[in-house]
């Protein structure tokens, strides 16, 4: 392989880490369903990082958040309601 991207499920996830990966995404999962093969991963291969990503938002980061999960990654930040921001620079 090149180095890029490799779409696997979470049974591969295993046999990723076995092989030498560093690092998985988690991607487009229904987190309940895997929370258990991760925790078993991560006792296996403590060493590797583990990211989820894929419809998380505001509303359901929460329900990622584990002690196995390293990051979460999400884009819904970009997509938020716009604020009007400002500074006042005044001298000391």
């Amino acid at each position: 392989r090149d180095g890029g991207p490799f779409r696997a499920g979470p049974e591969e996830a295993g046999l990723l880490a076995a092989a030498g990966v560093h690092g998985i995404q988690l991607d487009k999962v229904i987190f309940q369903e895997v929370r258990e093969k991760l925790a078993a991963l991560k006792v296996r291969y403590p060493w590797l990082t583990v990211l989820v990503a894929g419809g998380i938002n505001d509303k359901n980061a929460e329900s990622y958040s584990d002690p196995n999960v390293d990051g979460i990654v999400t884009s819904s930040l970009y997509y938020g309601k716009p604020m009007d921001l400002g500074c006042r620079i005044e001298p000391l």
